[in-house]
């Protein structure tokens, strides 16, 4: 793969979550930190789907420490809509 090309490009990644407290803020760094290593410009969309943990707080936490992130949170509690 050509790393060079890839910086031009924008990259979105959907990540839904529910009750994912133990591993969202790794997987969300790891994800991050791999896209900084490979794309200029992109963008991790976190949508919480009425998560009933503390999945939601970490994510929004997170905002601060990972500019590229966005949160989303929807009322409907459970794995998909």
């Amino acid at each position: 793969m050509n790393f060079s090309l890839n910086k031009h490009k924008q990259v979105t990644i959907i990540c839904p979550v529910y009750n994912e407290s133990s591993i969202v803020r790794h997987n969300i760094l790891l994800i991050s930190e791999y896209l900084n290593k490979t794309f200029l410009n992109w963008e991790i969309i976190v949508v919480d789907n009425g998560s009933v943990d503390d999945t939601y707080k970490i994510i929004t936490e997170l905002t601060s420490e990972v500019p590229g992130l966005k949160v989303a949170r929807l009322e409907k509690k459970g794995l998909g809509l």
